[in-house]
């Protein structure tokens, strides 16, 4: 029994040790995390804001204005900048003069729909009437190039000296 007595007092007295090097670990890390707090608070207090209320309110206005979009368009010959969103189901409403983003109500969503449909088939219409001139016009400028040509054809050929008979209804308009 006197070996395992030995034996405990040697176990109790590595466990000391061991506790004892934690200890000092321990404290040593306590100081280092008081250094790197004291730290910190010089270095970046300056960039965190002490309200949180602040911080809630950029992130809300950032989320908000993160799909309207800026978009040039010509209006009377001058250039515009427009807002649209990108958003399915909202519109851009000008709240203090700054572009928002709000929710459709149904309503709107309907007469907006019912509105598309209506400028589908006028524009069908419009289509097919410029459809049609621009055929116009290209059928007036082939037979007027094919006249071009025959005439220049027509000019290279010699012409008879003899004068033509005029007919008969010529001569009672005169």
């Amino acid at each position: 029994m006197p070996n395992e007595e030995l034996n405990m007092d040697l176990i109790q007295s590595e466990i000391d040790q061991i506790y004892g090097s934690l200890g000092n670990i321990e404290a040593e890390l306590s100081d280092l995390e008081d250094d790197f707090d004291d730290d910190w608070d010089d270095e970046w207090s300056a960039l965190v804001p002490d309200d949180e209320d602040d911080m809630s309110e950029d992130l809300d206005e950032e989320l908000l204005d993160e799909s309207v979009r800026r978009k040039r368009v010509v209006r009377g010959g001058k250039r515009v900048v427009k807002y649209k969103t990108n958003k399915p189901g909202y519109r851009v409403k000008y709240v203090n003069g700054r572009p928002r983003e709000v929710r459709m109500k149904p309503q709107e969503k309907r007469k907006r729909k019912k509105g598309q449909r209506r400028a589908v088939r006028k524009r069908r219409t419009r289509k097919a009437a410029s459809a049609r001139k621009r055929k116009i016009s290209n059928r007036k400028r082939t037979s007027s190039m094919k006249r071009t040509s025959r005439k220049s054809s027509s000019t290279t050929r010699k012409r008879s000296t003899t004068p033509r008979k005029r007919s008969s209804s010529s001569r009672k308009r005169r």
